[in-house]
């Protein structure tokens, strides 16, 4: 996904519900979708910073090494 795309779902993220309610319904999706993995994300960063996993085990968990 480039980077503009993602910016531009943020911004809508950052807008009222009520506008975005309004959306198609498959861009809602994508909505939701780059805001669950936004917080998965920031969720596997806060388990590594804090020492609760490691980066190699996370790769290793998804599959990726």
């Amino acid at each position: 996904m480039s980077n503009s795309f993602s910016d531009n779902l943020t911004l809508y993220q950052n807008q009222n519900p009520e506008m975005i309610a309004h959306m198609p319904e498959s861009f809602q999706m994508m909505i939701r979708i780059q805001q669950e993995a936004e917080a998965e994300f920031k969720a596997i960063v806060a388990d590594i910073e804090a020492g609760r996993t490691t980066l190699e085990a996370v790769k290793v968990a998804r599959g990726l090494a």
